[in-house]
């Protein structure tokens, strides 16, 4: 596993890659880079345009009463973070994730709030081209990720749900929790 300071120089050396291809407006296959994550044991793409930032696990302050995916409150750049389990929320599987060492913490702007998605372990930024993404499963629902994932990538031959975290963000200042109907 890389350092949070080499995925980091990772992701700005991809955005400044994605700049200079955009700049010089080559026609062609549209590329994009994902992050790799481990959630509940399965494996899963994020678009890294995103995730604002990769945070270790940091002191989190528990909240009482809440519902038992928010694992609780953390402070990013001035503000707090609403920090998920995302193992619980997807899978209702109840793992005390804090005590992985691997455990990170990918960080989402909403409209008004920050909100951090804790996965297992960060595997690595891969970058994808068009041609790779299985479009017969695209606006297809599956029900695995909530209906978070609308899209299939094919990864060094292994096909990962693409997850759609500004829907779920989105969705959760809208609503406070996921609402899997209000997604059809």
């Amino acid at each position: 596993m890389s350092s949070p300071y080499e995925l980091l120089a990772g992701l700005a050396l991809l955005r400044e890659k994605r700049r200079q291809q955009d700049r010089s407006e080559q026609s062609g296959l549209a590329a994009r880079s994902v992050l790799v994550v481990t959630v509940a044991g399965r494996t899963c793409a994020i678009s890294q345009d995103v995730i604002e930032e990769i945070l270790a696990q940091d002191n989190l302050a528990s909240v009482k009463e809440v519902e038992p995916w928010i694992l609780g409150i953390g402070y990013f750049r001035g503000k707090l973070l609403n920090v998920v389990d995302a193992a619980m929320l997807f899978f209702g599987q109840e793992k005390d994730i804090l005590s992985y060492q691997t455990a990170r913490i990918l960080v989402v702007q909403g409209e008004k709030e920050w909100f951090g998605l804790m996965v297992e372990e960060l595997l690595g930024i891969r970058h994808v081209w068009s041609d790779r993404v299985d479009k017969s499963v695209s606006g297809a629902r599956n029900d695995d990720w909530l209906g978070f994932s609308d899209q299939k990538i094919e990864i060094e031959g292994q096909i990962l749900p693409v997850l759609q975290l500004k829907k779920l963000v989105c969705m959760l200042e809208r609503h406070g929790k996921p609402v899997v109907d209000a997604l059809s």
